[in-house]
């Protein structure tokens, strides 16, 4: 079944998302495509989470993954350090962004051994 998403603010289809997780340790981002009416993962790459100190700052992180999918691609998918909006004829750009936070503060373990 082939999902056809719209932007609200441009009635242009959607045919490239770019996805960001901000994790505790590492910020991946997942770049999809539509291929024949379907979304397909098209690449994915990661930086380590820039949220604590001295950066305080998880948009570099982030730029620093787009960076790795852009060289891994071959594609555009910034300007400076903002994100190229509206897919292009020469497949730069994107259409669609969306973020998650699954990071969370460190879980303290013990691992007992009873033999």
């Amino acid at each position: 079944m082939a999902i056809e998403l719209s932007n609200s603010a441009n009635t242009a289809p959607i045919n490239t998302i770019l996805a960001a997780d901000f994790g505790s340790v590492t910020t991946r981002v997942v770049l999809f495509d539509q291929v024949a009416g379907q979304f397909r993962l098209v690449s994915r790459a990661q930086a380590l989470t820039t949220a604590t100190p001295p950066l305080d700052d998880v948009s570099i992180g982030m730029t620093r993954a787009i960076e790795q999918l852009s060289a891994s691609t071959g594609r555009t998918l910034l300007t400076g350090n903002k994100l190229l909006m509206n897919e292009r004829n020469n497949r730069s750009g994107i259409d669609l962004f969306t973020a998650t936070a699954s990071g969370g503060r460190p879980m303290r373990g013990v691992l007992v051994g009873l033999t």
